[in-house]
């Protein structure tokens, strides 16, 4: 979840930003667990902001940068406790192409 504002508004561009809190939820079911199944959650936060230009009447394109975090949500075992990775996030880059009314 988030929430979303418009930072400011040129005459062609839409500039925007905003952040929120995350809850990842998880569960793991086996049949040959005998009793280990797991099942839990973890918290977080995730940032963002974008810029979109009107292409059409109807139609904008835009680029959006966000990162999240969720701290110590691996790491236990497996490959993550062997690269010592222990934040289930990262940034990630979007380019985007919308409808409007």
């Amino acid at each position: 979840g988030g929430w979303r504002f418009v930072l400011r508004q040129l005459p062609k561009y839409t500039f925007y930003g905003g952040a929120g809190l995350l809850r990842f939820g998880y569960a793991e079911k086996s049949d040959f667990a005998a009793g280990e199944d797991n099942s839990g959650g973890y918290f977080g936060q995730v940032v963002f902001g974008g810029v979109e230009v009107p292409v059409w009447k109807w139609m904008v394109a835009g680029v959006e940068a966000q990162y999240r975090s969720v701290p110590n949500a691996i790491g236990d075992g497996g490959v993550s406790a062997e690269f010592r990775e222990t934040n289930l996030g990262g940034a990630v880059l979007r380019v985007m192409i919308g409808i409007k009314r």
